[in-house]
Order: C-alpha cells, then sequence, then structure tokens
C-alpha cells in the first residue's frame, strides 16, 4: 500500500508540473527603432494570483516592470505599472492581455527598440507554484547608406591614391565592399584583395565602418569609376541597389601648345610708285598749260 502512495504521489506531480506552466520564447531579436513584442503564456486550469514581467541586468539585480493581478471580479484584469527606474523605457512600454479558462496571455510591447533595452527579461507567476520563465531579447540594425570622401580624382599617371569610403555599419556590422568599372564596360566587378575594414564605436549602439583601397590610373583605365557597397542580409532589395557610392579617377587633361600669335604687318607705301604719279600729273598738266596758250 506504501508503494502505491508513492506512485500515486509522484504521479500527481508529474501531471501537476505538464499541466501548469510559463511559456515564452528563449530568445528575441528586435530591430531597432521599431516595436519589439515578449510574449508570455501561463497554461494552467489552477488558480493563479499574480504575473510580472520582470527585467534582470547584468548584475543580477531584478526590476519588476508590470504586475497583473487577478482580483477574480474582472475577465480582462488591467495591469499595474511599478516604480521603473528609466522613465524613457516607461513611455515606450505597452502591454495586452487576454485571459480565458485554460490560458492567460501578457506581452509587453516595446516601441521605438534601442540598445538600452536589450538584456533578459522574465515572466513569472505566482499561483500554486512559483512559476518563471525568461526571454533573452538582442538587437539589430540596418545599416545606412556609405560615402566615398571624394567625388573625383584627378592623378598623374600611375601615381597611387588612397580612396576611403564610411558608412555607420549597423549591428551586426555591415561589410563595405570595393567595385571598379572601367571605361566602355558597363558591369561593376569586385576587388578582393582590399584591407580588412576599420570599426570604430560611434556611441553605445552604433559603430562607423571604414574602407580604403589604394588605387592607380593609367591611359588604360582613365576615366575608371570606383564603387564602395554596403553589404549585408538585414537590407532589403531596393536598398542593395542603392546603398552606394562612386568616385571617377582619370588623368588631367593633355594642354596642346598654341603657335605663338604675331600681329599682321601693314605694307608701307610704295615710294617709287609714288614718285611715278606725281611726275606724271605734273607733266599732263604742263601740256594743258602749253596747249591752252597756242589757242
Amino acid at each position: 500500500m506504501e508503494h502505491i502512495l508513492t506512485i500515486l504521489t509522484f504521479l500527481f506531480g508529474l501531471f501537476k508540473l505538464s499541466s501548469e506552466s510559463v511559456i515564452t520564447m528563449p530568445s528575441v531579436v528586435g530591430m531597432k527603432d521599431s516595436k519589439v513584442n515578449l510574449e508570455c503564456r501561463y497554461q494552467s486550469t489552477a488558480v493563479w494570483y499574480i504575473i510580472q514581467w520582470k527585467r534582470l541586468y547584468p548584475n543580477m539585480e531584478s526590476e519588476t516592470i508590470t504586475t497583473l493581478k487577478n482580483d477574480g471580479k474582472s475577465s480582462t484584469p488591467m495591469p499595474i505599472w511599478e516604480g521603473i527606474r528609466d522613465d524613457n523605457f516607461r513611455t515606450r512600454v505597452r502591454t495586452s492581455v487576454y485571459v480565458d479558462v485554460t490560458s492567460v496571455d501578457f506581452t509587453l510591447s516595446i516601441h521605438e527598440f534601442s540598445c538600452n533595452d536589450t538584456g533578459m527579461y522574465v515572466c513569472q507567476v505566482v499561483g500554486s507554484d512559483l512559476l518563471k520563465n525568461a526571454t533573452n531579447l538582442t538587437i539589430t540594425a540596418k545599416p545606412e547608406a556609405p560615402r566615398v570622401i571624394d567625388d573625383e580624382v584627378i592623378l598623374e599617371e600611375n601615381d597611387t591614391y588612397t580612396l576611403e569610403c564610411t558608412a555607420t555599419a549597423g549591428i551586426p556590422v555591415a561589410d563595405l565592399r570595393w567595385y571598379y568599372k572601367i571605361p566602355g564596360s558597363s558591369d561593376f566587378v569586385r576587388i578582393d584583395t582590399e584591407s580588412e575594414q576599420e570599426v570604430l564605436d560611434l556611441d553605445d549602439c552604433s559603430q562607423k565602418a571604414i574602407q580604403k583601397i589604394d588605387v592607380i590610373v593609367n591611359p588604360e583605365t582613365d576615366g575608371i569609376i570606383y564603387r564602395c557597397k554596403v553589404e549585408s542580409d538585414l537590407l532589403n532589395e531596393e536598398e542593395r541597389n542603392n546603398f552606394h557610392d562612386d568616385v571617377l579617377l582619370k588623368l588631367p587633361k593633355k594642354i596642346v601648345p598654341q603657335p605663338e600669335y604675331r600681329m599682321p604687318q601693314t605694307k608701307p607705301p610704295d615710294s617709287n610708285r609714288a614718285n611715278s604719279i606725281s611726275g606724271y600729273l605734273t607733266l599732263s598738266l604742263t601740256v594743258l598749260v602749253i596747249i591752252t596758250a597756242l589757242l
């Protein structure tokens, strides 16, 4: 008889564990500046008294965000907000509650999600037992379009120049890649020999990526275009096509020397011709005078 009671006690405990549970997603990834939902479901036909969302900090301190009390009167009880230390966080958090005979759904929604909101969140239920489950909340962020420092570079033949491309890199850090297109071609070719990009912290939530490349130009590549692209799985098709910046490299224009300009010279009058004309006129006048005197 004692063995039977032991077995029944064990089975009752096993049934109790299997019929009462708190379900949360083990991990949730949210997009920066968007809305993120943390869902908690308490499944049981037993009576529950309190359901709470808590935030667990790295130093293992916890903070109660909001509490849902079962007063036995309302089918949809209203959450009670606790004294959250971060006022900005409180203004961005909303809740939703759904209750039926077998479960309670208590969802925490964080609007304008930021890096400061990441961490461990715990859903805790006080009923016949104390049950809890946690969600690890992390963040992703899209990179921004890249920018090349120069729009156009004029180089002497075979001179070396360093092109620099920068972009706010997102989370996780996106890759900056260089491509080139030679004159007469319609396709860009990826450059695989570039150095490892630099990453600088801008603040707690964003980083800047820097990618450099050394280039030269000669008569065969005069007019070559280099393109810097940002590549990330978070970008949609339109962003993949448009997130780039170009720079034109060319040789200086050749200056063709012009012949020296000289003022045209005016030909001086022919003195011999002038003298002959003057003599002819004098002779004609003399003959005319003689003829007039004879008449």
